[in-house]
C-alpha cells in the first residue's frame, strides 16, 4: 500500500469543509456530495485530512464487489465454424457451486456489516430474518432488486464469436443521466463507501474505500421459497425494463455456434403492420414466444430484438408481473443505404413500436406505464428520402397523404395518434426527446391516456360501488336468514342439555330446548316452530291457495357449515343474540344419570358445588379442564353434571367470548332436602350462582346481560319445616341482597340484569339499587371512552 502523504503535525491536515469547496469548484456539473467524492478519489487518495470532529481521514483506493457477466472466464475450448471464424464451447457446464462461491475473505469482511456475525440465526430465534414485519422485509428485497428510478436494461442476445463475445447481462441507466446519447453509457454496478478504523505510527485514522457492488443482486432469491415468491414479484414489477432498438449488421446481431452449426437467422423486422400478412407473421412470432420455442426455431426478428428475446427468455409465468417498459431510438427519415449510412443504422423506432404493439397486447396484460425516448435522425436533410418509411393511410392522418418529405413531428404523429393509444392497460405515457425533454406535441396523447385513466377509474368506482351496494345487500338477506335459523323467536330462551347419558331410563345426547319463562310456564318447552306454506294452484274450479302446516327446528345450527362466511357471522349470532338458560344442578340419581363406557365401567362422578372452602382449588382445576377441551368422561362431577360449567366446556374458551345473554333459574332455598321430603338434593341458587360468577368473569368476558330466576321455595311456603337447628332460614331477600351487592358487581361487562320473581316471591325491589349502579357504571364508561378518544384526537392534530 502506498505511503499517504501528510504533515508532521496535525494542525497541519486540510479539513473537509475545504475539500468540499475544491471538490465543487473543480467538478461544478456534479452535485456537491458527488463533487467530493470525485475529488477525493481521482485528485487526493492516500492523503490525509480531518472531517468536521477532527479525525484523520485517508481515502484509498476502491474493491470490486461483484462479478462481470460478460466475462468469458474459464471452461471454454476454441473451434472454428464457417468462414474461419472462432467460437468458443464450453468444456463442461458450470456448477452452481462455482457460480454461488463467496468472494475473498478479506473483502467480504471489509463491506460486512459489524451485526453480520450474529445473522445466522436458527428460524426459531425471535429475531430470524423471516420473523420480521413485512415492510422491513421487503425493504431489504427492494434495495438487492430494484435500483430506484433507475432503467434496467436487459441484454439477453448472446453469441459465442471471439470478435462479438456476449453474455446474458443487464446494464442500468441512472436517472443523473440528462441526455439521451448517455443511454449507451450506462453500466450495471453501483458505488458504496465502507470505512473502517486503522492504526499507524501516528495513531488512530478512519479509512474509506469506495466499494463497486451489482446494482441488481438476484442471487438472494435462490435462498428459499418466500425469497422467490416475494422477490420475483418485485423485481419484474417495481423495475422499469428499458431497451434499444435492434442493429441488423453482421456485428451487432453477430452469429453464434450452436450444435455443431452457425446459427445466424435474417434479424430484418417485417413492416408494414398494417399489411394482413406480415400481421400473420407477428403473431407466429408471438405464438414462438408464449410456446418456448427452442432458440434454433426462432424466427430472425425475434431472435436478435432485444425486447422480444427478452420476453422468449423471461417466459410467459412472468408476462403479468411486468409494469413498465422503456423504449429508446431514432425515428428515420433517411432510407439505409451503403453509402449514406454504409447499413449500421439501428432499426427505426417509429416501425419497431408499432410491431411492439401487438405483441404487448397479447402478451402483457399488466402494462401500465410506457416511456418512449424518440430521438431525431442525425443526417443532413438533403439525403432524406421523399416518402416516409412508414406510410399510414388512415383517412383521418391527413400529414401522411401529402407528398412532403417525413418529418420527426409527422412520423411520431402518426404513432401517437393512431397505433399507440391501441394498447389497453397503458396509464401513463412519456415522449421524451434525444434532451430527455418531454415532446411538446406528445402532450395531446399523454393527456388522452390520463384522461382515459381517469374514465376508467370512475367507471370502476362507480361498477364497484353498485357492487358494494348489492353486497350490502346480499350480506343484509344472509345476516336476517341466520338471524332467523339461528336465534330462538322472542321471548323465548335456548336451555343447553350438553350431558348425555346411555341410561335407558335417562337416554339423553347434546341437545337444546326452547322455554318460555314466564306466568305461562305450564305451557313447557317447544322443540318446533310452526309455519303456514301457501302454495298456488289450480283445478277445474279455477285457482285457489293450498296452505300446508308444517315444523321446522327453530335453531338450525348446520347452516354454519356451508361455508365460512356462514360460519364467522352465524357463530356470533348464535352465541350473541340468544339467551341461554341453564338451570341448577339436581344431584338425584335419576337427575344425573350415569353412563356406560366401553369396558362395562360405570361412569357416575359425584355431582354438585364444591364447598367454599375449596373454590380456589376447584376453580384452577375447572379452568385447565375447560381451556384443554379434554374428554368429558375426564371431568370431574361438579363440572359433568353442571348444565353452565359443562356448556362451557363444550362449546370451548373462544366461544364463551361471545356469550351475551345469560340466564339462571333456580329458587332460593330455605329447607333441608330430605329424601322422605323434596326427593330432589337440588343445589342452592345463591350458593351456586356466586361460584359461577368466577367462571364469568374468567371466560364470559362479553356478557352484557344476566337474568335470573330467583324463585321462592315453595316446600317451604306450602308447609315445610320451618327452621333447622331451632335457626329461621334467611327471607328472600336477605339471600339475595348480599350476592348483588358484592360479586354481581365484580363482573366488569355486566350492563343490565334482570330480577324474575315468580312462585309467589313477594317483592323484587330490594334489587332497584344494583341494577341503577350497573346503569350509571356503564354510562361512566362510555363518557370515558369518548373523553379518551376526544383526547387522542386532539393531540394527534397538535
Amino acid at each position: 500500500m502506498d505511503l499517504p502523504s501528510q504533515t508532521t503535525e496535525k494542525g497541519g491536515l486540510e479539513r473537509i469543509k475545504d475539500l468540499k469547496i475544491r471538490g465543487y469548484e473543480k467538478y461544478p456539473f456534479l452535485a456537491p456530495y458527488h463533487a467530493f467524492i470525485w475529488y477525493m478519489k481521482y485528485d487526493k487518495r492516500n492523503v490525509f485530512f480531518l472531517n468536521d470532529d477532527g479525525e484523520r481521514c485517508v481515502w484509498r483506493s476502491g474493491h470490486i464487489y461483484l462479478k462481470y457477466k460478460n466475462d468469458r472466464g474459464p471452461g471454454w475450448r476454441p473451434e472454428w465454424g464457417v468462414g474461419y471464424r472462432l467460437f468458443y464451447l464450453r468444456r463442461y457446464k458450470i456448477p452452481m457451486s462455482y457460480i454461488d462461491r463467496p468472494k475473498g475473505k478479506e473483502l467480504s469482511l471489509l463491506v460486512a456489516h459489524p451485526s453480520e456475525k450474529g445473522w445466522n440465526l436458527p428460524r426459531t430465534h425471535k429475531r430470524h430474518f423471516m420473523k420480521f414485519p413485512s415492510e422491513i422485509k421487503n425493504l431489504i428485497l427492494e434495495w438487492a432488486l430494484v435500483p430506484g428510478s433507475d432503467i434496467v436494461r436487459p441484454l439477453m442476445v448472446t453469441s459465442n464469436w471471439k470478435t462479438e463475445w456476449s453474455a446474458q447481462r443487464h446494464n442500468i441507466i441512472f436517472s443523473n443521466k440528462l441526455r439521451w446519447v448517455s443511454l449507451n453509457q450506462c453500466d450495471h454496478i453501483c458505488h458504496s463507501i465502507t470505512f473502517s478504523r486503522r492504526h499507524d505510527e501516528d495513531g488512530e485514522f478512519i479509512e474509506y474505500r469506495e466499494v463497486e457492488r451489482a446494482a441488481i443482486d438476484a442471487t438472494c432469491l435462490r435462498a428459499c421459497r418466500a425469497f422467490f415468491d416475494v422477490g420475483m414479484k418485485m423485481l419484474y414489477s417495481n423495475n422499469t425494463f428499458g431497451f434499444a432498438m435492434c442493429n441488423g449488421s453482421y456485428h451487432q446481431s453477430p452469429p453464434t455456434l450452436l450444435h455443431n452449426e452457425v446459427l445466424r437467422p435474417d434479424p430484418s423486422k417485417p413492416n408494414p403492420v398494417s399489411d394482413p400478412r406480415v400481421l400473420q407473421l407477428v403473431q407466429v412470432g408471438i405464438s414462438e414466444i408464449q410456446n418456448q420455442m427452442d432458440l434454433t426455431s426462432l424466427s430472425g426478428w425475434v431472435y436478435y430484438d432485444p425486447f422480444l428475446r427478452f420476453l422468449h427468455t423471461i417466459g410467459p409465468k412472468k408476462f403479468p408481473l411486468i409494469k413498465s417498459l422503456e423504449f429508446s431510438g431514432l425515428v428515420k427519415l433517411h432510407t439505409c443505404r451503403w453509402e449514406v449510412c454504409k447499413g449500421k443504422c439501428d432499426d427505426d423506432l417509429v416501425l419497431s413500436l408499432e410491431l411492439y404493439i401487438p405483441v404487448i397486447s397479447s402478451l402483457l396484460p399488466n402494462l401500465e406505464k410506457l416511456i418512449i425516448h424518440a430521438c431525431e435522425d442525425p443526417l443532413p436533410a438533403d439525403i432524406q428520402h421523399s416518402n416516409p418509411p412508414n406510410a399510414n393511410d388512415d383517412d383521418d392522418d391527413e400529414e401522411n397523404n401529402t407528398e412532403d418529405p417525413p418529418s420527426y413531428e409527422s412520423r411520431l404523429q402518426a404513432l401517437l395518434k393512431n397505433q399507440i393509444r391501441r394498447l389497453p392497460t397503458i396509464k401513463s405515457l412519456e415522449v421524451f426527446d434525444e434532451a430527455c425533454n418531454k415532446v411538446f406535441f406528445a402532450e395531446l396523447t399523454m393527456q388522452w391516456f390520463k384522461e382515459r385513466t381517469v374514465r376508467r377509474a370512475h367507471k370502476k368506482l362507480v361498477a364497484d360501488l353498485a357492487e358494494h351496494q348489492a353486497a350490502l345487500v346480499r350480506q343484509k338477506i344472509q345476516h336476517q336468514i341466520l338471524e332467523e335459523v339461528l336465534t330462538a323467536p322472542h321471548p323465548e330462551s335456548v336451555q343447553p342439555s350438553v350431558i348425555s347419558s346411555n341410561w335407558g331410563t335417562k337416554w339423553n345426547t347434546p341437545h337444546f330446548a326452547l322455554g318460555i319463562w314466564s306466568d305461562f310456564d305450564h305451557l313447557g318447552k317447544h322443540n318446533a316452530s310452526m309455519q303456514l306454506a301457501w302454495t298456488p294452484c289450480q283445478n277445474q274450479h279455477g285457482h285457489y291457495f293450498e296452505v300446508r302446516k308444517g315444523f321446522r327446528a327453530p335453531l338450525d345450527a348446520t347452516i354454519l357449515r356451508t361455508n365460512r362466511h356462514f360460519y364467522r357471522t352465524g357463530i356470533d349470532i348464535l352465541y350473541g343474540r340468544n339467551n341461554f338458560t341453564f338451570n341448577m344442578v339436581v344431584t338425584a340419581w335419576r337427575a344425573s344419570p350415569p353412563t356406560l363406557l366401553p369396558g362395562d365401567l360405570l361412569l357416575r362422578p359425584n355431582p354438585g358445588i364444591p364447598n367454599r372452602d375449596h373454590w380456589a382449588i376447584k376453580m384452577n382445576e375447572a379452568v385447565q379442564f375447560i381451556q384443554s377441551s379434554v374428554d368429558s368422561h375426564q371431568l370431574p362431577g361438579y363440572i359433568y353434571y353442571d348444565h353452565f360449567l359443562r356448556f362451557l366446556h363444550f362449546i370451548g374458551p373462544k366461544n364463551a367470548t361471545r356469550l351475551r345473554t345469560l340466564e339462571f333459574r333456580g329458587f332460593v332455598k330455605r329447607h333441608p332436602c330430605r329424601d322422605k321430603f323434596c326427593a330432589q338434593k337440588g343445589e342452592e341458587f345463591i350458593h351456586s350462582i356466586r361460584f359461577y360468577t368466577l367462571f364469568i368473569n374468567k371466560f364470559c368476558t362479553g356478557v352484557e346481560k344476566i337474568i335470573l330466576h330467583a324463585d321462592e321455595d315453595t316446600f317451604y311456603c306450602y308447609g315445610g319445616p320451618v327452621a333447622v337447628d331451632d335457626i329461621a332460614p334467611p327471607t328472600h331477600k336477605e339471600a339475595m341482597l348480599p350476592f348483588l351487592e358484592n360479586e354481581l358487581r365484580t363482573i366488569q361487562t355486566l350492563k343490565v340484569l334482570e330480577i324474575v320473581a315468580i312462585n309467589k316471591v313477594p317483592d323484587t325491589s330490594y334489587a332497584e339499587p344494583t341494577i341503577a349502579w350497573l346503569k350509571e357504571r356503564h354510562a361512566r364508561q362510555i363518557r370515558e371512552d369518548r373523553e379518551a378518544e376526544a383526547k387522542k384526537k386532539f393531540a394527534d392534530l397538535v
